[in-house]
């Protein structure tokens, strides 16, 4: 195809086809450009509700539509449409291979919007044609290879879809449900309307009974269909709910200050919308358990974290629909709370150093029990609940500790940890003492150049020199600066931790004369100038033996 302007001016093209034009009926022929075309789309798990307009308005091909909810859509929840007018625009290329798939389509054209013939749908199938609106349809399938399935259609109260101008549209396996009754009843509620279509396929379809009428039906044209296909659609009574809830009575064993955890689900099997509304138990001066609504838990899922229990309590759900309430079995969680010990949990010791860690709690002992893999160079003394010794080599040991009570009984375990480091002046051993292991474990909180003062002086920095990670430090405090001294051409102040050792972490000044190129200060004199532990104040002189013009200077931290 070529397109050759002839007068520009005024608009007057030339298109010049690479065959010949079949013969034309009707009033001639619809041209697409399909090189601006939208397509391949995916829409899951979105609401589209309380709009004016559609729901979503279809010119696509390529689409999947999946697990979306729709309500109150002003003119209907989905429009698959295309057309054109002869003097003012055109819009979509056609619809070719989309899939609606379970989706809830509830109340979704409450108002009763209707199509150009007056019909009242959920959704609409159709074109327009020379004017829009236009009452014309087409009987080449512009809308193709379209399935509708496992959807569930809330208070339909026109037309389930008003079908036209499609080819291959299928219907199937989809579930109508209309609890709700209408002051002005339409008489086709429910039902399809089917025009100028070929391949129409509306098969294993349910409607529940309810009381108010419905036509479960297809009117179509014979005259405009072909090869329609009606087929193992059914009307059934309401079933009775069915409610499972999961998991079985639930038994905990936590500590004073440990929450409750877990989560109650409840499933229901139902045509209808529900509702659902859990209840837990209260204590009570009687023998019989007396249950309350709780407030803001209307969902499936009740998550026992949000309350507060701090014993044992019983749960049920009542799961309602229009017509009926079914409450769920009652389930018990069982809280037992056992007797912390106090204290540290975790202990840093050195390599070779002599410690003793001594386990309480806050009720009379009869015994210890350590629990774990025996730590070389440690002695367990089960009646006094120490840990002693010195260990030879570094690392981490986990194990707990059981307390016996007089009676025999255990009051539950602890989780301890000892770690055991190289160097009482390393690295680690100094951030594990500023940070809890969960900020250990986040580097955004203790990594080298992590500021969590939010002071700009960075973990490595403040560990050279001394300082707490988490205490705010004037950036001046962190870094050279110029002191007066007779003895020296130049002569800086810094401070530098009184416990770093040589073997983990390395502290020099350097010169520059571009502030690109850095070298280590050659002959550099350093002298304590005060001892305000653990942090020292440093002095370091430097001479030169030529003067330069122009001279930079900094200190600079690295770990060994």
């Amino acid at each position: 195809m070529a397109l050759n302007v002839l007068d520009a001016e005024n608009g007057i093209r030339e298109v010049v086809f690479d065959r010949e034009l079949p013969e034309a009926y009707m009033d001639g022929f619809v041209l697409f450009n399909r090189a601006y075309d939208t397509s391949n789309i995916i829409v899951r798990n979105c609401y589209f509700h309380d709009n004016r307009a559609r729901g979503i308005l279809i010119l696509a091909s390529n689409v999947t539509m999946e697990n979306c909810r729709f309500f109150h859509n002003e003119m209907g929840a989905l429009k698959f449409e295309t057309g054109y007018t002869t003097n003012s625009w055109c819009e979509g290329h056609g619809v070719n291979n989309v899939v609606v798939r379970n989706c809830i389509f509830d109340t979704v054209n409450p108002t009763d919007s209707a199509s150009k013939d007056g019909f009242a749908r959920d959704i609409y199938f159709g074109v327009y044609l020379k004017q829009d609106p236009s009452s014309e349809q087409t009987y080449y399938p512009i809308l193709s290879n379209i399935l509708l399935e496992g959807n569930t259609f809330y208070n339909t109260y026109g037309l389930a879809a008003w079908i036209a101008s499609t080819g291959n549209l299928i219907i199937r396996d989809n579930t109508f449900v209309n609890e709700k009754s209408r002051n002005n009843p339409l008489s086709y509620r429910g039902a399809f309307r089917v025009s100028y279509s070929s391949g129409t396929k509306i098969i294993n379809n349910t409607y529940i009974q309810s009381a108010n009428p419905m036509s479960a039906g297809v009117f179509y044209s014979p005259v405009s269909t072909a090869e329609i296909l009606v087929a193992g659609n059914r009307t059934i009574p309401k079933p009775d709910v069915s409610i499972d809830l999961q998991p079985e009575d639930i038994s905990l064993s936590l500590s004073p200050d440990e929450a409750v955890t877990g989560v109650l689900e409840v499933s229901a099997s139902s045509y209808y919308q529900k509702s659902y509304q859990w209840y837990m138990s209260v204590p009570s001066d009687t023998d019989e358990l007396v249950f309350v609504a709780i407030e803001n838990q209307t969902s499936p899922a009740l998550d026992l974290s949000e309350l507060q229990i701090d014993q044992t309590t019983y749960f049920y759900c009542a799961v309602s629909d229009s017509t009926s309430s079914v409450n769920t079995r009652i389930v018990e969680v069982s809280v037992e709370r056992y007797i912390n010990q106090l204290g540290e949990t975790s202990k840093n010791v050195s390599r070779s150093e002599n410690f003793t860690w001594k386990f309480e709690a806050d009720h009379p002992v009869e015994k210890w029990v350590f629990n774990g893999s025996e730590i070389d160079g440690t002695e367990f003394d089960q009646s006094l609940g120490t840990l002693s010794g010195a260990v030879s080599e570094g690392g981490t040991h986990n194990f707990s500790i059981e307390a016996t009570t007089a009676e025999g009984v255990s009051s539950g375990s602890v989780d301890y940890t000892l770690n055991v480091s190289e160097n009482t002046r390393e690295y680690n051993l100094w951030k594990s003492s500023n940070f809890t292991q969960s900020e250990l474990e986040n580097p955004e909180v203790s990594g080298d150049l992590a500021t969590p003062a939010n002071d700009g002086v960075t973990n490595l920095q403040k560990f050279a020199m001394g300082f707490s990670a988490k205490t705010a430090v004037s950036p001046s405090d962190a870094s050279l600066r110029p002191v007066s001294d007779p003895n020296y051409d130049i002569s800086f102040e810094f401070y530098k931790s009184a416990s770093v050792s040589a073997e983990d972490i390395k502290i020099v000044i350097q010169e520059s004369d571009d502030m690109s190129n850095w070298t280590d200060c050659p002959d550099v004199a350093y002298i304590v100038k005060e001892v305000s532990y653990p942090s020292l104040k440093m002095q370091a002189g430097i001479k030169f033996s030529q003067r330069p013009a122009k001279k930079f200077f900094r200190l600079k931290i690295d770990k060994m």
